[in-house]
């Protein structure tokens, strides 16, 4: 103890907080590297990738942690820079240096190109992995704007379209790539995306082309070159059928052009790293992507659908993240006369936290591996797009849900100094959590399209028969006792669901919510479950008290939740 005349001090310097951080968020990742051996289709080309993977995860631990956190200070965050030069009105956004060093090391790695062939969604998906772990970081989202028009671009593109925009958009040279935006929500809509008013007239003077007037809401990264945007040519049916999908090459080097016009800047909750604005389209010059007639239904295919997954990913980092930082402060942190991590509460929040985290990854990386066998037709692979839908829309919903109590949790963990800004990246990464929440469909967006899904085309039968099928073909004794009363609640809940379709309400209920979020937990077990199966055959056992944390975490929210007859 430290003295200061008569008085004492007891300050702790915290030295040990600082020494004890990873460098590598790769290196010792069980959950991830495991997870990449049992979802990745192409174990050669995994093993092509495994340099990177280890750099980058390294780099994600160390520089870009570090700059991470200097462009989410409060003085380095996105800004608009506006000025005339001759007849032009130029506006640009102002990053700080750091925010670049982020892209330069993403970018570099080449992972953009696994987009731009089938079924390397699962590798691409770890390297988001990793970025996420230091939360959004300005990057995340661009990510998965520029992954869904490159696999939009690669389907629905003309010749010419892909010869003059996809070699910029794999560029692994950050002061040359072209990323990615996506403008679809507008004051008007909102989620409603069929309610927007936004117009597309189409060129007098150049054929084939088309003109945009109107305003997007929530354009999140505002700064990139080439955007993809909704809106309904003149004369086109209400409603999202009326829809077309326009590609918008939007800046130039010098800056904004084209029409386009910044009215401000978002003040986010979280995600402050990331230029999201509010913006005027001024008769923008603009061409079609695929058949105008078809542009909703692409839109959701190949953009939202894919940003979802990679919303997937953000949580999954998000997760893992707090469940990392949690335990190391546990692990050094002394209190009361002993380690945190010796007292059963803190030993139980950690070990749900792990459960958590662990589910998370494993049902991002499933439907990254269900995506891969859906890009390439395999014929040895049950899933369909429809189920694939289903579980994709409910793990977006479930996953950032998850994320955001494992954060909550680990402050609680880290106490008063999980509260701090400058102690740990814990608050910014609850706020971009809450972010994520809302990101690709607010959770009753995502319920509702569930609801309508369940209520047709059998798509319900294709669900359960999936999760029944995963839960028997986890074989290992040491699960039996969680996968027997999952089944016993995989059959409640069926029944459960199965009322609620037959109200025949056009809107789904808060108790289909309930059940369905239940749902998506039980697909985040049938994935855990079937990782622990595969490595129990080589002896690995330590996945199996965090399938059993996870089931009771289930079975309390099915209690809670609504009571059910008699499942578990």
């Amino acid at each position: 103890m430290n003295t200061n005349g008569n008085w004492p001090i007891s300050r702790e310097d915290f030295s040990w907080w600082r020494e004890c951080q990873p460098a590598s968020f790769y290196n010792r990742n069980d959950d991830l590297v495991r997870g990449l051996a049992f979802y990745c289709r192409d174990k050669g080309r995994l093993a092509a990738y495994q340099d990177r993977l280890v750099r980058f995860g390294a780099s994600a631990g160390t520089d870009i942690n570090e700059a991470a956190e200097t462009s989410n200070r409060p003085n380095n965050l996105p800004s608009v820079q506006s000025f005339s030069r001759g007849r032009d009105y130029i506006q640009q956004v102002r990053y700080d240096s750091s925010y670049h060093a982020i892209g330069s090391m993403l970018y570099g790695t080449g992972v953009m190109s696994l987009f731009s062939t089938p079924a390397d969604n699962v590798i691409a998906m770890a390297f988001l992995h990793l970025l996420s772990l230091n939360g959004e970081a300005g990057h995340a989202c661009p990510f998965a704007c520029t992954a869904g028009l490159i696999k939009a671009m690669n389907a629905l593109g003309t010749a010419e379209q892909k010869q003059r925009h996809l070699p910029n958009l794999l560029q692994t040279d950050y002061d040359k790539l072209y990323h990615a935006a996506q403008y679809l929500a507008e004051s008007r809509g909102g989620s409603d995306v069929g309610a927007n008013v936004t117009i597309a007239e189409q060129d007098p003077d150049r054929e084939g082309k088309w003109l945009i007037t109107g305003e997007k809401w929530f354009c999140s990264n505002v700064t990139a070159q080439v955007a993809v945007l909704t809106a309904r040519p003149v004369g086109a049916i209400e409603g999202t059928r009326g829809l077309g999908l326009f590609l918008l090459p939007q800046r130039g080097p010098e800056g904004f052009a084209n029409g386009i016009e910044i009215v401000r800047l978002k003040d986010k909750l979280g995600t402050r790293s990331l230029a999201t604005a509010e913006i005027l389209l001024k008769r923008v010059k603009a061409e079609a992507l695929g058949p105008v007639d078809r542009g909703f239904k692409n839109m959701m295919k190949y953009l939202v659908n894919t940003s979802r997954l990679c919303n997937c990913l953000f949580a999954s980092g998000a997760a893992q993240r707090a469940c990392l930082t949690a335990e190391l402060y546990a692990d050094h942190r002394t209190a009361f006369g002993k380690r945190l991590s010796k007292f059963p509460l803190v030993r139980y929040m950690l070990g749900l936290m792990k459960a958590k985290s662990m589910a998370i990854l494993s049902a991002s990386l499933c439907l990254a591996r269900m995506l891969d066998d859906l890009e390439s037709a395999s014929s040895d692979s049950t899933v369909t797009d429809r189920l694939y839908r289903v579980l994709l829309n409910l793990s977006k919903y479930r996953a950032s849900v998850l994320a955001r109590e494992t954060v909550l949790a680990g402050i609680e963990c880290l106490g008063g100094n999980g509260t701090i800004d400058n102690f740990s990246i814990l608050p910014r990464l609850l706020r971009d959590c809450i972010v994520y929440e809302t990101w690709e469909g607010a959770h009753n967006v995502l319920i509702a399209q569930t609801y309508r899904d369940f209520r047709k085309e059998s798509t319900i039968g294709l669900t359960f028969d999936y999760l029944e099928s995963a839960f028997r073909a986890a074989t290992a004794p040491e699960l039996d006792g969680v996968t027997f009363r999952a089944l016993r609640l995989l059959e409640s809940l069926r029944r459960r669901l199965m009322i609620e379709l037959e109200a025949d309400e056009p809107e789904p209920s808060w108790g289909f919510r309930t059940a369905a979020g239940v749902l998506a937990d039980l697909f985040f077990l049938s994935r855990m479950c079937a990782e622990a199966d595969w490595e129990a055959q080589a002896g690995l056992t330590d996945r199996q008290d965090s399938v059993k944390t996870f089931w009771d975490h289930i079975r309390s929210s099915a209690r809670a939740s609504r009571p059910l007859p008699n499942p578990i």
